[in-house]
Protein backbone atom coordinates (compact mmCIF):
# COMPACT_ATOMS: atom_id res chain seq x y z
CA UNK A 1 0.00 0.00 0.00
CA UNK A 2 1.59 3.59 -1.29
CA UNK A 3 1.23 5.27 1.82
CA UNK A 4 1.91 9.42 2.31
CA UNK A 5 1.83 11.87 5.72
CA UNK A 6 2.14 15.25 6.37
CA UNK A 7 5.17 15.43 8.42
CA UNK A 8 3.57 17.98 10.88
CA UNK A 9 0.89 15.04 11.80
CA UNK A 10 4.01 12.96 12.53
CA UNK A 11 5.82 15.68 14.41
CA UNK A 12 4.35 18.21 16.51
CA UNK A 13 5.12 21.04 15.44
CA UNK A 14 6.98 20.20 12.21
CA UNK A 15 6.23 22.52 8.87
CA UNK A 16 3.72 20.61 6.26
CA UNK A 17 5.51 18.79 4.18
CA UNK A 18 4.36 15.64 2.25
CA UNK A 19 6.14 12.26 3.09
CA UNK A 20 5.96 9.70 1.17
CA UNK A 21 8.51 6.90 3.51
CA UNK A 22 10.69 6.49 6.03
CA UNK A 23 14.12 5.61 6.13
CA UNK A 24 17.11 5.40 8.00
CA UNK A 25 19.91 4.64 5.65
CA UNK A 26 20.73 7.45 3.67
CA UNK A 27 21.52 4.55 0.79
CA UNK A 28 18.13 3.57 0.21
CA UNK A 29 16.42 7.04 0.14
CA UNK A 30 14.00 7.30 -2.71
CA UNK A 31 12.44 10.94 -3.17
CA UNK A 32 9.97 12.41 -0.75
CA UNK A 33 11.33 10.02 2.26
CA UNK A 34 12.25 11.21 5.64
CA UNK A 35 15.44 10.67 6.47
CA UNK A 36 16.39 9.83 10.09
CA UNK A 37 20.26 10.55 11.13
CA UNK A 38 20.38 7.98 13.71
CA UNK A 39 23.45 8.19 15.73
CA UNK A 40 25.34 5.13 15.79
CA UNK A 41 27.95 3.52 17.39
CA UNK A 42 30.33 3.40 14.93
CA UNK A 43 29.36 6.02 12.77
CA UNK A 44 26.61 8.96 13.42
CA UNK A 45 23.84 9.13 10.67
CA UNK A 46 23.92 13.14 10.43
CA UNK A 47 27.12 12.45 8.34
CA UNK A 48 24.76 11.16 5.72
CA UNK A 49 21.98 14.05 6.04
CA UNK A 50 23.83 15.47 2.91
CA UNK A 51 22.96 12.35 0.57
CA UNK A 52 19.75 11.73 1.54
CA UNK A 53 18.72 15.11 0.46
CA UNK A 54 20.78 14.94 -2.96
CA UNK A 55 18.78 11.04 -3.15
CA UNK A 56 15.17 13.38 -2.72
CA UNK A 57 14.66 13.55 0.89
CA UNK A 58 11.71 15.61 1.45
CA UNK A 59 13.17 16.14 4.79
CA UNK A 60 15.41 14.95 7.58
CA UNK A 61 15.10 14.49 11.50
CA UNK A 62 18.11 15.44 13.48
CA UNK A 63 19.84 15.58 16.70
CA UNK A 64 19.34 19.04 18.54
CA UNK A 65 22.10 21.13 17.12
CA UNK A 66 22.93 19.74 14.08
CA UNK A 67 19.69 21.41 12.31
CA UNK A 68 19.78 22.73 8.56
CA UNK A 69 17.12 23.60 5.66
CA UNK A 70 14.31 21.37 6.07
CA UNK A 71 15.64 19.11 8.81
CA UNK A 72 13.63 18.84 12.53
CA UNK A 73 15.71 18.69 15.39
CA UNK A 74 14.84 16.39 18.46
CA UNK A 75 16.31 15.28 21.16
CA UNK A 76 16.48 11.44 20.57
CA UNK A 77 16.34 10.11 17.22
CA UNK A 78 15.86 6.78 17.78
CA UNK A 79 12.74 7.61 19.78
CA UNK A 80 11.07 9.65 17.35
CA UNK A 81 11.76 7.12 14.35
CA UNK A 82 9.60 4.77 16.79
CA UNK A 83 6.72 7.02 17.24
CA UNK A 84 7.07 8.86 13.59
CA UNK A 85 6.62 5.28 12.17
CA UNK A 86 4.06 4.28 14.23
CA UNK A 87 1.86 6.88 12.82
CA UNK A 88 2.96 6.92 9.44
CA UNK A 89 1.78 3.02 8.94
CA UNK A 90 -1.39 3.78 11.09
CA UNK A 91 0.08 1.78 14.71
CA UNK A 92 -0.21 -1.87 13.62
CA UNK A 93 1.15 -2.76 16.72
CA UNK A 94 -1.78 -1.57 18.16
CA UNK A 95 -4.34 -3.82 15.78
CA UNK A 96 -2.98 -7.05 16.35
CA UNK A 97 -2.28 -9.56 19.06
CA UNK A 98 0.70 -9.22 19.53
CA UNK A 99 3.11 -11.67 21.79
CA UNK A 100 6.56 -10.56 22.77
CA UNK A 101 9.02 -13.34 23.92
CA UNK A 102 12.65 -11.87 25.67
CA UNK A 103 15.81 -13.71 27.40
CA UNK A 104 19.23 -14.83 26.82
CA UNK A 105 18.35 -18.80 25.51
CA UNK A 106 15.49 -20.21 23.73
CA UNK A 107 13.62 -17.26 22.81
CA UNK A 108 13.63 -18.57 18.65
CA UNK A 109 12.80 -21.63 19.64
CA UNK A 110 9.98 -20.74 22.19
CA UNK A 111 8.93 -18.31 19.04
CA UNK A 112 8.39 -20.83 16.53
CA UNK A 113 6.56 -23.85 19.20
CA UNK A 114 4.22 -20.35 19.79
CA UNK A 115 3.46 -19.85 16.38
CA UNK A 116 2.53 -23.49 15.61
CA UNK A 117 0.23 -23.74 18.48
CA UNK A 118 -1.60 -20.66 17.92
CA UNK A 119 -1.89 -21.72 14.12
CA UNK A 120 -3.04 -24.87 15.48
CA UNK A 121 -5.46 -22.97 17.71
CA UNK A 122 -6.99 -21.54 14.04
CA UNK A 123 -5.25 -18.05 14.17
CA UNK A 124 -3.44 -16.15 11.71
CA UNK A 125 0.00 -15.50 13.08
CA UNK A 126 2.90 -14.05 11.34
CA UNK A 127 6.70 -14.45 13.47
CA UNK A 128 9.44 -12.41 13.76
CA UNK A 129 12.77 -13.15 14.82
CA UNK A 130 16.29 -14.12 14.66
CA UNK A 131 15.92 -16.36 11.77
CA UNK A 132 13.35 -15.02 9.76
CA UNK A 133 10.12 -12.49 9.68
CA UNK A 134 7.33 -14.23 8.01
CA UNK A 135 3.45 -13.25 7.88
CA UNK A 136 0.93 -15.48 5.38
CA UNK A 137 1.81 -12.94 2.47
CA UNK A 138 6.07 -13.21 2.97
CA UNK A 139 8.85 -14.33 4.77
CA UNK A 140 11.97 -12.27 4.95
CA UNK A 141 15.41 -13.19 6.11
CA UNK A 142 16.18 -11.56 9.57
CA UNK A 143 19.00 -9.34 10.37
CA UNK A 144 18.47 -8.42 13.79
CA UNK A 145 16.21 -10.40 16.47
CA UNK A 146 14.08 -7.54 16.34
CA UNK A 147 13.81 -5.06 13.52
CA UNK A 148 14.60 -1.45 13.98
CA UNK A 149 11.26 0.63 14.24
CA UNK A 150 10.96 1.97 10.70
CA UNK A 151 10.94 -2.28 9.48
CA UNK A 152 9.42 -3.84 12.42
CA UNK A 153 6.39 -0.99 11.80
CA UNK A 154 6.15 -1.51 7.72
CA UNK A 155 6.15 -5.82 8.39
CA UNK A 156 3.52 -5.63 10.88
CA UNK A 157 1.42 -3.05 8.80
CA UNK A 158 1.90 -5.76 5.92
CA UNK A 159 0.88 -8.78 8.27
CA UNK A 160 -2.30 -6.94 8.47
CA UNK A 161 -3.18 -6.35 5.45
CA UNK A 162 -2.39 -10.25 4.86
CA UNK A 163 -4.70 -10.76 6.82
CA UNK A 164 -2.74 -11.37 10.40
CA UNK A 165 -4.11 -11.21 13.45
CA UNK A 166 -1.36 -12.53 16.02
CA UNK A 167 1.87 -11.57 16.09
CA UNK A 168 4.76 -13.85 17.77
CA UNK A 169 7.74 -11.25 18.28
CA UNK A 170 11.17 -12.06 20.12
CA UNK A 171 12.63 -9.15 21.85
CA UNK A 172 15.78 -8.37 21.80
CA UNK A 173 17.32 -6.15 25.23
CA UNK A 174 18.91 -3.83 22.17
CA UNK A 175 15.45 -3.45 20.76
CA UNK A 176 14.09 -2.73 24.64
CA UNK A 177 16.94 0.07 25.17
CA UNK A 178 16.85 1.60 21.36
CA UNK A 179 13.33 1.79 21.12
CA UNK A 180 12.72 -0.25 18.63
CA UNK A 181 9.64 -1.40 19.88
CA UNK A 182 8.34 1.58 20.79
CA UNK A 183 4.41 1.97 19.79
CA UNK A 184 4.38 -1.77 20.12
CA UNK A 185 1.40 -3.44 22.72
CA UNK A 186 1.98 -7.21 24.32
CA UNK A 187 -1.03 -8.86 24.61
CA UNK A 188 1.27 -11.79 26.82
CA UNK A 189 5.12 -11.10 27.36
CA UNK A 190 6.90 -14.20 28.31
CA UNK A 191 10.60 -14.29 30.09
CA UNK A 192 12.96 -17.21 29.56
CA UNK A 193 16.25 -17.35 31.37
CA UNK A 194 19.17 -14.51 31.49
CA UNK A 195 22.59 -15.46 31.57
CA UNK A 196 25.73 -13.56 30.72
CA UNK A 197 25.55 -12.25 27.21
CA UNK A 198 26.19 -9.00 25.36
CA UNK A 199 28.50 -7.70 27.80
CA UNK A 200 30.19 -5.33 25.47
CA UNK A 201 27.29 -3.40 25.28
CA UNK A 202 25.45 -3.54 28.78
CA UNK A 203 29.08 -4.14 30.85
CA UNK A 204 27.06 -5.80 33.84
CA UNK A 205 24.14 -7.75 34.29
CA UNK A 206 22.32 -5.57 36.35
CA UNK A 207 21.47 -2.97 33.05
CA UNK A 208 20.76 -6.07 30.72
CA UNK A 209 17.84 -7.42 33.47
CA UNK A 210 16.67 -3.88 33.34
CA UNK A 211 16.63 -3.63 29.57
CA UNK A 212 14.60 -7.18 29.51
CA UNK A 213 11.78 -5.94 32.44
CA UNK A 214 11.03 -3.16 29.95
CA UNK A 215 8.70 -5.57 28.43
CA UNK A 216 6.91 -6.44 31.29
CA UNK A 217 6.02 -2.91 32.12
CA UNK A 218 3.49 -0.43 30.72
CA UNK A 219 3.64 0.95 27.87
CA UNK A 220 4.61 -2.46 26.18
CA UNK A 221 2.50 -4.76 27.95
CA UNK A 222 -1.07 -4.10 27.85
CA UNK A 223 -2.97 -3.93 31.68
CA UNK A 224 -4.96 -7.10 31.00
CA UNK A 225 -1.96 -9.72 29.46
CA UNK A 226 -0.62 -12.03 30.93
CA UNK A 227 3.52 -12.50 32.45
CA UNK A 228 4.95 -15.54 31.71
CA UNK A 229 8.42 -16.92 33.70
CA UNK A 230 10.60 -19.49 34.43
CA UNK A 231 10.05 -19.99 38.37
CA UNK A 232 13.83 -21.88 38.48
CA UNK A 233 15.91 -18.37 36.75
CA UNK A 234 16.30 -16.06 39.75
CA UNK A 235 15.93 -13.33 37.30
CA UNK A 236 12.59 -14.95 36.41
CA UNK A 237 11.40 -15.02 39.51
CA UNK A 238 12.56 -11.49 40.91
CA UNK A 239 10.87 -10.42 37.65
CA UNK A 240 7.42 -11.56 38.51
CA UNK A 241 7.84 -10.10 41.99
CA UNK A 242 8.72 -6.93 40.81
CA UNK A 243 6.45 -6.02 37.43
CA UNK A 244 2.99 -7.80 39.20
CA UNK A 245 -0.20 -7.85 37.36
CA UNK A 246 -1.72 -11.14 35.96
CA UNK A 247 1.40 -13.62 35.82
CA UNK A 248 2.01 -17.73 35.53
CA UNK A 249 5.36 -19.32 36.14
CA UNK A 250 6.79 -22.53 34.93
CA UNK A 251 9.39 -24.93 35.55
CA UNK A 252 10.35 -28.54 37.09
CA UNK A 253 10.14 -28.55 40.56
CA UNK A 254 8.69 -24.58 41.04
CA UNK A 255 5.85 -22.67 38.87
CA UNK A 256 2.15 -22.97 38.62
CA UNK A 257 2.84 -25.40 35.36
CA UNK A 258 5.27 -28.45 36.06
CA UNK A 259 7.33 -30.80 33.98
CA UNK A 260 6.53 -33.82 34.92
CA UNK A 261 7.44 -37.71 33.37
CA UNK A 262 10.20 -36.54 30.54
CA UNK A 263 11.01 -39.25 28.06
CA UNK A 264 13.50 -38.84 25.67
CA UNK A 265 12.68 -41.36 22.55
CA UNK A 266 14.13 -41.71 18.65
CA UNK A 267 12.38 -39.63 17.68
CA UNK A 268 11.64 -36.75 20.15
CA UNK A 269 10.27 -35.95 23.61
CA UNK A 270 7.26 -36.68 25.73
CA UNK A 271 6.53 -34.95 28.72
CA UNK A 272 3.33 -34.17 30.72
CA UNK A 273 2.45 -30.45 31.64
CA UNK A 274 0.42 -30.19 35.65
CA UNK A 275 -1.22 -27.60 36.70
CA UNK A 276 -4.49 -26.59 38.78
CA UNK A 277 -5.43 -23.91 36.28
CA UNK A 278 -5.19 -26.23 33.30
CA UNK A 279 -5.04 -30.06 35.11
CA UNK A 280 -2.71 -32.43 33.18
CA UNK A 281 -1.87 -32.00 29.51
CA UNK A 282 0.27 -34.91 27.78
CA UNK A 283 2.38 -33.50 25.00
CA UNK A 284 4.69 -35.62 22.19
CA UNK A 285 7.16 -33.52 20.79
CA UNK A 286 9.42 -34.21 17.48
CA UNK A 287 12.17 -31.74 18.60
CA UNK A 288 15.80 -32.94 20.55
CA UNK A 289 17.65 -32.31 23.76
CA UNK A 290 16.59 -31.48 26.88
CA UNK A 291 16.70 -27.94 26.44
CA UNK A 292 13.83 -28.07 24.47
CA UNK A 293 11.36 -29.49 27.14
CA UNK A 294 11.68 -25.81 29.03
CA UNK A 295 11.08 -24.28 25.77
CA UNK A 296 7.79 -26.34 25.68
CA UNK A 297 6.64 -25.45 28.95
CA UNK A 298 7.37 -22.08 27.96
CA UNK A 299 5.05 -21.99 24.59
CA UNK A 300 2.30 -23.74 25.99
CA UNK A 301 1.83 -22.03 29.41
CA UNK A 302 1.93 -18.62 27.22
CA UNK A 303 -0.70 -19.67 24.46
CA UNK A 304 -3.01 -21.53 27.20
CA UNK A 305 -3.04 -18.39 29.58
CA UNK A 306 -4.07 -16.53 26.06
CA UNK A 307 -6.73 -18.61 25.83
CA UNK A 308 -5.55 -21.82 23.33
CA UNK A 309 -7.37 -25.60 23.99
CA UNK A 310 -5.45 -27.95 25.52
CA UNK A 311 -5.88 -29.91 22.42
CA UNK A 312 -4.54 -26.48 20.07
CA UNK A 313 -1.43 -26.96 22.35
CA UNK A 314 -0.65 -30.51 21.93
CA UNK A 315 -1.15 -30.59 18.26
CA UNK A 316 0.62 -27.49 18.38
CA UNK A 317 3.74 -29.08 19.82
CA UNK A 318 3.44 -31.86 17.86
CA UNK A 319 3.17 -30.95 14.40
CA UNK A 320 6.54 -28.64 15.01
CA UNK A 321 9.82 -30.48 13.43
CA UNK A 322 12.24 -28.62 14.47
CA UNK A 323 13.76 -25.03 14.09
CA UNK A 324 16.22 -23.66 11.64
CA UNK A 325 19.33 -23.93 13.18
CA UNK A 326 18.85 -25.26 16.29
CA UNK A 327 19.81 -28.42 16.56
CA UNK A 328 19.35 -29.26 13.31
CA UNK A 329 20.34 -32.31 11.46
CA UNK A 330 22.00 -32.63 8.22
CA UNK A 331 20.59 -35.13 6.42
CA UNK A 332 23.36 -38.62 5.90
CA UNK A 333 23.00 -42.25 5.01
CA UNK A 334 26.86 -42.77 7.12
CA UNK A 335 26.25 -44.06 10.62
CA UNK A 336 27.00 -40.55 12.03
CA UNK A 337 24.69 -37.76 12.94
CA UNK A 338 25.72 -34.17 11.96
CA UNK A 339 24.11 -31.50 13.92
CA UNK A 340 23.94 -27.54 12.71
CA UNK A 341 23.16 -25.09 15.97
CA UNK A 342 23.39 -21.30 16.50
CA UNK A 343 25.19 -21.79 20.03
CA UNK A 344 27.68 -19.01 19.81
CA UNK A 345 27.95 -18.48 24.07
CA UNK A 346 29.32 -20.90 26.22
CA UNK A 347 25.69 -21.32 28.34
CA UNK A 348 24.63 -22.07 24.66
CA UNK A 349 27.02 -24.51 23.78
CA UNK A 350 27.15 -26.35 27.21
CA UNK A 351 23.28 -26.99 26.81
CA UNK A 352 23.80 -27.99 23.21
CA UNK A 353 26.76 -30.45 23.85
CA UNK A 354 25.11 -31.92 26.83
CA UNK A 355 21.70 -32.54 24.79
CA UNK A 356 23.79 -34.51 22.13
CA UNK A 357 26.00 -36.67 25.06
CA UNK A 358 23.45 -39.18 25.38
CA UNK A 359 23.09 -40.10 21.77
CA UNK A 360 26.64 -40.65 21.31
CA UNK A 361 27.86 -44.02 20.50
CA UNK A 362 31.36 -42.94 20.19
CA UNK A 363 32.90 -39.62 20.13
CA UNK A 364 31.40 -36.24 20.73
CA UNK A 365 32.88 -33.79 17.60
CA UNK A 366 32.52 -29.76 18.07
CA UNK A 367 33.42 -27.09 15.54
CA UNK A 368 33.06 -23.42 16.39
CA UNK A 369 34.77 -20.26 16.61
CA UNK A 370 33.58 -17.16 18.22
CA UNK A 371 32.17 -13.84 16.52
CA UNK A 372 34.18 -10.61 15.88
CA UNK A 373 33.13 -7.42 17.39
CA UNK A 374 31.04 -8.95 20.13
CA UNK A 375 31.86 -9.74 23.97
CA UNK A 376 35.54 -11.20 23.96
CA UNK A 377 34.61 -13.13 27.18
CA UNK A 378 32.76 -15.63 25.09
CA UNK A 379 35.45 -16.94 23.33
CA UNK A 380 37.00 -17.68 26.71
CA UNK A 381 33.92 -19.66 28.08
CA UNK A 382 33.27 -21.34 24.60
CA UNK A 383 37.37 -22.66 24.79
CA UNK A 384 36.69 -23.87 28.22
CA UNK A 385 33.21 -25.54 27.95
CA UNK A 386 34.56 -27.80 24.76
CA UNK A 387 37.63 -28.79 26.52
CA UNK A 388 35.44 -29.61 29.24
CA UNK A 389 32.31 -31.86 27.02
CA UNK A 390 33.46 -32.16 23.96
CA UNK A 391 36.13 -35.10 22.55
CA UNK A 392 37.41 -33.89 19.75
CA UNK A 393 37.53 -29.76 19.06
CA UNK A 394 37.55 -28.05 16.01
CA UNK A 395 38.18 -24.49 16.27
CA UNK A 396 37.57 -22.01 13.22
CA UNK A 397 36.35 -18.78 12.29
CA UNK A 398 33.02 -17.16 12.97
CA UNK A 399 32.30 -14.19 11.88
CA UNK A 400 34.97 -12.13 12.31
CA UNK A 401 33.75 -8.79 10.88
CA UNK A 402 36.18 -5.80 11.74
CA UNK A 403 38.63 -8.15 14.13
CA UNK A 404 41.49 -10.60 13.02
CA UNK A 405 40.24 -14.01 13.10
CA UNK A 406 43.27 -15.34 14.37
CA UNK A 407 43.68 -13.36 17.09
CA UNK A 408 39.85 -14.83 17.87
CA UNK A 409 41.14 -18.32 17.88
CA UNK A 410 44.22 -17.93 19.92
CA UNK A 411 42.23 -16.57 22.32
CA UNK A 412 39.76 -19.43 22.30
CA UNK A 413 42.91 -22.06 22.14
CA UNK A 414 44.70 -20.48 25.07
CA UNK A 415 41.16 -20.94 27.20
CA UNK A 416 41.00 -24.32 25.50
CA UNK A 417 44.02 -25.31 26.63
CA UNK A 418 43.83 -23.90 30.18
CA UNK A 419 40.58 -25.21 30.73
CA UNK A 420 42.53 -28.68 29.91
CA UNK A 421 42.06 -29.72 26.65
CA UNK A 422 43.86 -31.92 24.48
CA UNK A 423 42.59 -33.31 21.82
CA UNK A 424 41.58 -30.55 19.17
CA UNK A 425 43.05 -28.95 16.13
CA UNK A 426 42.93 -25.22 14.15
CA UNK A 427 41.91 -24.12 11.22
CA UNK A 428 40.64 -20.64 10.25
CA UNK A 429 39.00 -21.56 7.26
CA UNK A 430 35.58 -22.60 8.11
CA UNK A 431 34.86 -24.52 5.05
CA UNK A 432 38.08 -26.45 5.69
CA UNK A 433 37.43 -27.13 9.04
CA UNK A 434 33.87 -28.84 8.64
CA UNK A 435 35.67 -30.94 5.59
CA UNK A 436 38.15 -31.91 8.38
CA UNK A 437 35.64 -32.26 11.07
CA UNK A 438 33.36 -34.91 9.10
CA UNK A 439 36.08 -36.30 7.31
CA UNK A 440 37.78 -37.38 10.65
CA UNK A 441 34.46 -38.64 12.17
CA UNK A 442 33.47 -42.60 12.70
CA UNK A 443 30.83 -44.41 12.85
CA UNK A 444 29.00 -43.43 15.67
CA UNK A 445 30.24 -40.12 16.35
CA UNK A 446 28.22 -37.11 16.52
CA UNK A 447 29.54 -33.71 15.22
CA UNK A 448 28.17 -30.40 15.96
CA UNK A 449 28.68 -27.46 13.63
CA UNK A 450 28.28 -24.44 15.92
CA UNK A 451 28.18 -20.66 16.53
CA UNK A 452 26.04 -19.98 12.87
CA UNK A 453 22.98 -22.15 13.02
CA UNK A 454 20.39 -20.49 10.04
CA UNK A 455 22.96 -17.81 8.80
CA UNK A 456 23.31 -17.87 5.25
CA UNK A 457 26.34 -15.50 5.48
CA UNK A 458 29.41 -15.27 7.01
CA UNK A 459 30.85 -11.59 7.81
CA UNK A 460 33.62 -10.85 7.10
CA UNK A 461 34.84 -7.12 7.69
CA UNK A 462 31.98 -4.75 6.68
CA UNK A 463 31.21 -7.63 3.60
CA UNK A 464 28.70 -10.74 3.81
CA UNK A 465 30.33 -13.78 1.84
CA UNK A 466 27.69 -16.94 1.15
CA UNK A 467 28.33 -19.39 3.78
CA UNK A 468 25.74 -21.89 5.25
CA UNK A 469 27.15 -24.62 7.80
CA UNK A 470 24.67 -27.42 6.30
CA UNK A 471 25.10 -26.48 2.62
CA UNK A 472 28.55 -26.78 3.48
CA UNK A 473 28.32 -30.31 5.45
CA UNK A 474 25.80 -31.57 3.19
CA UNK A 475 28.58 -31.69 0.28
CA UNK A 476 31.17 -33.20 2.33
CA UNK A 477 28.75 -36.24 3.45
CA UNK A 478 27.82 -36.37 -0.58
CA UNK A 479 31.74 -37.16 -1.29
CA UNK A 480 31.85 -39.73 1.76
CA UNK A 481 29.14 -41.72 1.30
CA UNK A 482 29.57 -45.01 -0.94
CA UNK A 483 28.51 -44.34 -4.54
CA UNK A 484 25.67 -47.16 -5.34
Amino acid sequence: MKRQKDLSALLPGAPKITVTGLQYDSRKVRPGDLFFAVPGFLEDGSKYVKDAFARGAAAAVVKNGLGAANCWEVEDVRRAMAEVAGKFFDHPGKKLQLFGITGTKGKTSTAYLLESIFQAAGKKTAILGTVECRHPGKSYPSHHTTREAIDLQEFLAEALEHGADTVVMEVSSHALSLDRVAGCEFSGVLFTNLSPDHMDFYKEMEPYYQAKRLLFLPPFRKPEAYAVAYAEDPYGKRLLEECGGKQVSFGHEAGDVRVQEVRMHSAGIALTLQSQKFGSIALDSQMAGEFSVLNIAAAATLALVAGCSAEAVKQGVHVLRGVPGRLERVPTTLPLSVFVDFAHSGHALENVLRALRPMCKKRLIVLFGAGGDKDPARRTTQGQVAATLADFSVITSDNPRTEDPLKIIAAIEGAYLAAGGKNYLVEPDRRAAIQKALTMAEAGDVICLAGKGHETGQIVGDKIFPFDDRVEAGIVLRELEPSC
